[in-house]
């Protein structure tokens, strides 16, 4: 691992092991007191939060407590001890130390709980972007988390053992293990709480009516996959949009699909972490990307209203088949996305 120099001015220098009282070695390793941590606290918060988890990587809105909890892992593996072999190596210095022991490709293959729990925030704003329930979003966020120590981080490390270790990538491909874990736990009936997502008081008259979307779910997607069949050339285009208005991921594929000759710096924003991009952004892409369809000027709020119409009348045409209002665009979402999580299994 290659470690970037660290400019501190508060850069402390440390002595050899056996002359240093604050450092011990011990069978668990090397350990260091309480009294090395306060000393030594200053130089190592800075190289967690400027060098290795800057915010302009890990925004203090979807990473609020992020430097507390890869301090507070540093300082109990510190306290644990570390081999002879890493201490040396990083010439017992704390700023090395920090960057060694706290990157994330090192959590990820030593302690992939702290992984989870740096990422827990933002799991549970996925959960709460689909579930308005308060109880529930703590319920499905506790299920995720589970199911990631227990089963899916050690798939996360056998994908990513790799050195070339790029943090966009990663950030993207844990959110789709995230939302393929929710896609899992949405099948289950245990979880049937989906169809009161977003239902106003008055649209689902009894329990058979709030209840029918989870029972019908299966049996809805190809109802949809029949809607979005006859939309023949402009499907791909739809299901693009629906993608992005919702959030979901999109594939290089899809969007070449709908525009082969799409601008490189359009397909890279349109195949990223749409998560916290705002609608503005997304339409204005999507403008462009419509301009090299038709080699026409289209305005982001055009393509707004016309994603928009295409919704509408995709739920419209679903409630037909109730006769009655079972879908809005909230109990939609969940729809689409078991639409598209089956379409990708």
């Amino acid at each position: 691992m290659n470690f970037k120099k660290h400019d501190s001015s508060k850069q402390t220098s440390q002595k050899p092991i056996s002359e240093s009282l604050m450092v011990s070695t011990t069978l668990a390793g090397v350990r260091v007191s309480t009294e090395w941590l306060k000393e030594n606290r200053s130089v190592m918060e800075d190289q967690i939060k400027y060098q290795l988890y800057p915010r302009s990587s890990f925004s203090a809105r979807t990473f609020p407590d992020i430097h507390d909890t890869v301090y507070k892992s540093l300082v109990d593996r510190l306290k644990r001890g570390v081999s002879t072999e890493i201490w040396q190596k990083c010439d017992g210095r704390p700023d090395v130390l920090a960057q060694y022991l706290t990157a994330l490709p090192y959590l990820l293959q030593h302690e992939p709980h702290i992984v989870v729990l740096i990422y827990y925030h933002r799991i549970e704003r996925y959960i709460g972007y689909r579930q308005q329930d308060h109880h529930w979003r703590q319920e499905l966020t506790q299920e995720i988390v589970q199911r990631l120590l227990s089963q899916k981080m050690k798939y996360i490390q056998r994908n990513y053992r790799q050195g070339d270790f790029q943090l966009s990538q990663f950030n993207m491909y844990f959110m789709v293990v995230v939302r393929n874990t929710l896609g899992e736990i949405m099948r289950q009936p245990q979880f049937q709480i989906w169809p009161e997502v977003g239902v106003p008081e008055g649209k689902a008259a009894n329990t058979e009516e709030r209840t029918l979307l989870y029972y019908h779910i299966d049996l809805d997607r190809r109802h949809l996959r029949r809607i979005l069949k006859k939309l023949r050339g402009d499907r791909h285009r739809v299901e693009l949009m629906l993608r992005l208005k919702y959030r979901f991921q999109v594939t290089p594929k899809l969007v070449l699909q709908v525009c082969p000759n799409c601008p490189k710096e359009v397909l890279t924003l349109l195949t990223g972490d749409l998560s916290d991009t705002v609608d503005q952004v997304i339409f204005q892409a999507l403008s462009q990307l419509q301009a090299h369809i038709d080699q026409v000027n289209c305005r982001p709020d055009s393509m707004r209203r016309f994603v928009q119409r295409k919704l509408q009348t995709i739920i419209r045409d679903l409630n037909a088949v109730y006769g009655r209002t079972v879908y809005d665009s909230s109990t939609f979402r969940l729809l689409a996305e078991h639409y598209f999580s089956c379409a990708e299994a």
